[in-house]
C-alpha cells in the first residue's frame, strides 16, 4: 500500500510477535479496524480519564502492546508523549522528574526495578496521577509494596497480543490494600468485550470453578502470520482461547491462576504455580520468585521454586519452605527451592518457565 493511500478496516496494519512464553512467538496480524474498534471500548471506560491535558510517558517496549496500544490512546485523547530511550529505573526515575508525566505505563518488572533503586525513596512521584500495568503477572508482595510507597492510583489491564488490547481492568478503586484477595485479581471486562470461562469439554464452568479463558471482542486478531494451523487451535466461532486458566468469583472479578502449560499436577493434584508465587513473594528476603514443576519418580510433578533474593538478605530453604506451610496445603508447597541470581525473561520481564523448567526435564517426554 502507498504512503499516501487510506487503509480499509481489514487492511493488516501491524504485525506484533508473541512473547513466547509457552513457545516460539507468532506473528500476530492486527487489521486497522481492530484498532479502531479497540479505542471505542477504552473511550466508554469510565476508568480511562485520559485527557489533552495528560502527559504519557511511553517507557515500555514498542514492540510490545502495552507500550504501543497505550501510547495510541494517549495519541487519541490529544494527550502528549514523552519518549524514554530504553527501561532503565535510574533514567526512568530521574526522567519522571524532569518531564513531570501524569501517566506511566509499566510491565510488573519495572516497578520491582524501581522500587529497588536507592533513588526510589527520593523521588517525587506527585506528577504521576496514574500507573497502568501490565504484561504479565504481578505477586501479591508486589503490589502491596507498590501503593503503599508509590502516591499514585494504579490500574491493571489484562489482555493479549491477539486480543488487540486490554480485556479487562482491575480498576484504580479497586486497589484497596484491605483487600488482598481482591488485588490479585485482573478485574472486569471493558464495554463490548466478552469473557467466558470453559472446561475441556468446552461447557462453561460455574463461578469460582477455574478453566480456560476465552474472549470476544471487536478487537481480535486476524491470525497468525503464515501460520493458519497455529491459529485455528486457538480461534473458535469468534472466540480467542487464551491459553489462560481462570476463574470469576461471584462479584464478576476475573483472576487468572496459571497457564495451562505451567500448571504443575503433582499426585493427581493441580498446583498453580500464580498462587505459590503470591504467598512466597510476601517474604522480606525475596526479591523474585518463579514456581516451576519438576520430575519426581513419587508423585510424577513436584513444585520447585526459583527464587532471587533481595539484597543483604539470607534464608535457608527450610525457612521458606515452613512459611509456604503457614499458608498452602502441604501439596502445594515446594519440595525444593533453588536460589539464583538471575530468571530467563522476555523483552517485558515475563519470565520464560519453558526456558526456566527445560533442564530439569531434559530427555524426557514432557513440554518444557
Amino acid at each position: 500500500m502507498a504512503p499516501t493511500e487510506t487503509p480499509g478496516l481489514d487492511d493488516i496494519v501491524w504485525i506484533l510477535y508473541t512473547s513466547g512464553t509457552t513457545g516460539r512467538p507468532k506473528g500476530v496480524e492486527i487489521a486497522h479496524g481492530a484498532f479502531m474498534l479497540m479505542r471505542m471500548c477504552e473511550h466508554w471506560e469510565p476508568a480511562y480519564t485520559w485527557s489533552e491535558d495528560d502527559t504519557f510517558f511511553f517507557v515500555a517496549p514498542n514492540y510490545h502492546l502495552l507500550g504501543i496500544g497505550l501510547s495510541l490512546q494517549a495519541f487519541f485523547n490529544g494527550a502528549t508523549i514523552v519518549v524514554v530511550r530504553e527501561f532503565n529505573p535510574e533514567l526512568v526515575l530521574r526522567e519522571i522528574e524532569v518531564n513531570k508525566p501524569t501517566i506511566l505505563a509499566v510491565a510488573p518488572v519495572m516497578i520491582q526495578m524501581m522500587l529497588a533503586s536507592s533513588n526510589a525513596a527520593t523521588t517525587d512521584f506527585s506528577s504521576v496521577r496514574e500507573v497502568v500495568y501490565a504484561g504479565s503477572p504481578i505477586s501479591l508482595g508486589l503490589i502491596k509494596q507498590a501503593l503503599e510507597k508509590m502516591p499514585c492510583r494504579f490500574m491493571q489491564f489484562y489482555g493479549s497480543t491477539e486480543s488487540g488490547g486490554a480485556v479487562t481492568l482491575l480498576r484504580p478503586e479497586e486497589h484497596d490494600l484491605s483487600d488482598e484477595k481482591r488485588l490479585t485479581s485482573c478485574g472486569k471486562p471493558l464495554p463490548l468485550i466478552q469473557i467466558k470461562i470453559m472446561d475441556q469439554g468446552r461447557r462453561e464452568v460455574a463461578d469460582g470453578a477455574p478453566g480456560e479463558m476465552w474472549i470476544r471482542a471487536p478487537s481480535i486478531a486476524v491470525g497468525y502470520r503464515n501460520q493458519a494451523e497455529e491459529w485455528s487451535k486457538v480461534f473458535e466461532a469468534g472466540w480467542f482461547k487464551t491459553g489462560d486458566i481462570a476463574f470469576r468469583d461471584e462479584d464478576g472479578f476475573i483472576y487468572i491462576i496459571d497457564r495451562a502449560k505451567d500448571m504443575i499436577v503433582t499426585g493427581g493434584e493441580n498446583v498453580y504455580s500464580s498462587e505459590v508465587e503470591n504467598v512466597l513473594s510476601l517474604h522480606e528476603a525475596i526479591f523474585k520468585v518463579a514456581v516451576i514443576g519438576v520430575p519426581s519418580e513419587r508423585w510424577g510433578e513436584e513444585v520447585k521454586a526459583c527464587i532471587i533474593l533481595n539484597e543483604g538478605f539470607e534464608v535457608s530453604q527450610r525457612d521458606l519452605i515452613e512459611f509456604a506451610k503457614l499458608h498452602l496445603a502441604g501439596y502445594k508447597c515446594p519440595k525444593s527451592i533453588d536460589f539464583m541470581t538471575d530468571l530467563p525473561v522476555g523483552g517485558t520481564g515475563k519470565v520464560l518457565k519453558r526456558v526456566l523448567r527445560s533442564p530439569y526435564w531434559e530427555g524426557t517426554e514432557r513440554y518444557v
